[in-house]
Parts: C-alpha cells; sequence; structure tokens
C-alpha cells in the first residue's frame, strides 16, 4: 500500500507525503485562498496570503505530524496531511485539505488511507479519527474509503462565520485493519 521511506516521508502510487518547507509558501498560498476551500475548512483565514502560508509552515505543533501532499516528482504541492498524537490515549486525529483544482481525483483518499497505515503500523496508535462539517459530504466520503466508520454528529460543536456548525465524526481502530 504504502511505503516509508523515512520516518516521516511516505511514498503511494501517485503521491509523495514529505515535510512542508518554506519553498513551498507560495504554492500553498495560491491553493488556499479559495473561498471553497475555505468554507469547508475550520482554520484557513480567508484571503490566504503567502504570510499566511509561511506561519503556517513555521509553526511546529506539538505531537503533530504535517506532510505536503506533492506529485510523483515532489515539485507540485496540492494539498496537505495531518496527523495529531494523543500519546497518553494512545489515539490521533486525521487533517487534510486539497487544493480545488486536485479535487474529484483521488488524491485525498489515497494520502489519507497512506497516513492512517503509516498511524497504526509506525506510530502504533489505537485509534484514530477525522471529522468534516455536515456540508461537506466528500470529507466523509474520504474516510469511509479508508474503511473509517461514522461514530456520530455533534450538534452545532464549532463556531465559524457567525453560525455554529456540526461536525460528523468518523473513526478507526488498528483492529479493523487486520
Amino acid at each position: 500500500m504504502c511505503q516509508a521511506v523515512d520516518e516521516y516521508r511516505i511514498v503511494t502510487e501517485r503521491l509523495v507525503l514529505r515535510t512542508l518547507r518554506m519553498a513551498d509558501a507560495k504554492q500553498v498560498a495560491t491553493l488556499c485562498n479559495n473561498k471553497k476551500l475555505y468554507e469547508s475548512t475550520l482554520h484557513l483565514p480567508f484571503p490566504y496570503a503567502v504570510a499566511d502560508a509561511k506561519a503556517w509552515i513555521a509553526h511546529e505543533t506539538k505531537n503533530t505530524y504535517r506532510w505536503a501532499i506533492t506529485t510523483e516528482d515532489e515539485k507540485k504541492v496540492i494539498g496537505s496531511m495531518s496527523l495529531s498524537e494523543n500519546a497518553q490515549h494512545g489515539h490521533g486525529e486525521i487533517g487534510y485539505w486539497l487544493g480545488e483544482p486536485h479535487w474529484g481525483r483521488g488524491y485525498a483518499t489515497e494520502a489519507a488511507c497512506a497516513v492512517l497505515e503509516w498511524g497504526f503500523q509506525s506510530k502504533g496508535f489505537h485509534r484514530i479519527y477525522g471529522r468534516h462539517m455536515t456540508f461537506n459530504p466528500a470529507s466523509g466520503r474520504v474516510l469511509e474509503k479508508c474503511g473509517m466508520k461514522k461514530e456520530g454528529v455533534l450538534r452545532e460543536h464549532v463556531h465559524k462565520d457567525g453560525a455554529f456548525l456540526d461536525l460528523v465524526y468518523y473513526g478507526k481502530l488498528v483492529s479493523d485493519s487486520v
């Protein structure tokens, strides 16, 4: 399925997931400066400038692994994946975004499935979960295609643009993978 070249680099059939670099900032800003992407994520600002991308790339979050989703030659960034770790409870949360020009091609599913596999095999997670807003069912399909099961809806759980929004949660246990 996926081949881990080093601890954090993941190679799939069509993609390379690698560490984000400052040199990626312009590509990240171009992809993220998109109203549709902003509307489907919780934390991206809009408009999104190169300075926002640089600040995001520079920000190191303890216990979170972040990757640039790139094409095979690693020159084109098409999105990002993250996997947070809660070592005390043996679980993690997967998160991702993909630039709109790359939607509908299976890239998010390919990258997400590879990160789930990496989290279970390389990091020893017991459980990985993901979430999406109810008006973004495509994100739920990505999680389902990776074998995650819908666990429930947290009603009006987050506040964005003056409205309280529901979040749909999905989860997968390491035992679901065998």
